[in-house]
């Protein structure tokens, strides 16, 4: 496991995420994300910063039509 205090929490669960190293049938090292609580992870990235990169990346929420702001 590698050090993950970059890390947003989990956008599912709101858990904790951990970085976790694993290595191809080719011996190249690969990096995701994986959430402590639900499980949920991401591809297999190439770089540690890229995998955090994509996982700290989150879609912005649409705003809310027909609710009047009062």
């Amino acid at each position: 496991m590698i050090e993950a205090a970059e890390l947003k929490p989990c956008p599912f669960c709101g858990e904790e995420a951990r970085l976790l190293k694993d290595c191809d049938n080719f011996l190249k090292w690969r990096v995701q994300v994986q959430c402590m609580g639900c499980v949920v992870e991401t591809r297999l990235f190439p770089t540690q910063k890229a995998a955090t990169d994509f996982w700290n990346t989150r879609a912005e929420r649409p705003a809310k039509k027909g609710l009047s702001e009062e």
